[in-house]
C-alpha cells in the first residue's frame, strides 16, 4: 500500500507544513508592522486554520531567539553602567531589521569626522542641496530621522514580558 504524503486532519506542523512560504512571509510581516488587515479565504479544509497556526509558531520562534539576546544586552549594561535597563540604539537596529515600520528613513551621504579631537568618531550627514554629492548614487547610508518610540518600546515590552 502506497504512503500518502499528506497528513490529513488536525494540525500540521514543521516540518510537514510546506508549501506555503510565501504566505507566510507575508502574514508575518503585516503582522509585525501592522500595515494592513489580511483576509484568508478558501473552502473548507484548505489549511486556513493551519496556516495562521504557522504563522505563530514561526513568530514565537522569532521572540526565542531575540529575548536571550535583549538580556545578555541588558546584563551588560547593568554590570558596566550600573544602569537598570540599555541604550536602546542596538536594539533599534534590530527591531528595523525585523519590522521597519519603527523608524523613518532617508539616504544621505556620512562622512566620520577622525581629524578632530572634540568630535573624533562624529557622524556627519551632509543633506544640503548644494553639496558636493548631488547624485541619489553617491547617498550610500540610510539614516533613521525618526523612531515611532511608543510603538517600538510596546512591541520591545512585550517581546521581554514573555
Amino acid at each position: 500500500m502506497k504512503e500518502v504524503p499528506f497528513i490529513v486532519g488536525g494540525r500540521v506542523e514543521p516540518p510537514y507544513f510546506v508549501g506555503r512560504e510565501e504566505e507566510l512571509t507575508k502574514l508575518i510581516s503585516d503582522a509585525q508592522t501592522l500595515s494592513q488587515n489580511n483576509l484568508i479565504l478558501a473552502p473548507r479544509r484548505f489549511g486556513k486554520t493551519c496556516l495562521l497556526h504557522n504563522v505563530k509558531i514561526r513568530a514565537e520562534e522569532k521572540k526565542s531567539l531575540i529575548i536571550p539576546e535583549l538580556r545578555v544586552y541588558m546584563d551588560f549594561y547593568n554590570r558596566n553602567e550600573g544602569l537598570d535597563g540599555c541604550y536602546l540604539h542596538d536594539p533599534l537596529t534590530v527591531g528595523f531589521a525585523i519590522n521597519p515600520a519603527f523608524c523613518e528613513i532617508e539616504q544621505y551621504h556620512i562622512d566620520v569626522e577622525t581629524g578632530g579631537e572634540i568630535a573624533r568618531g562624529t557622524s556627519i550627514a551632509d543633506y544640503r542641496p548644494t553639496r558636493i554629492f548631488k547624485e541619489k548614487l553617491e547617498e550610500v547610508t540610510y539614516i533613521c530621522y525618526k523612531v515611532d518610540e511608543d510603538f517600538f518600546l510596546k512591541r520591545v515590552f512585550e517581546l521581554y514580558s514573555v
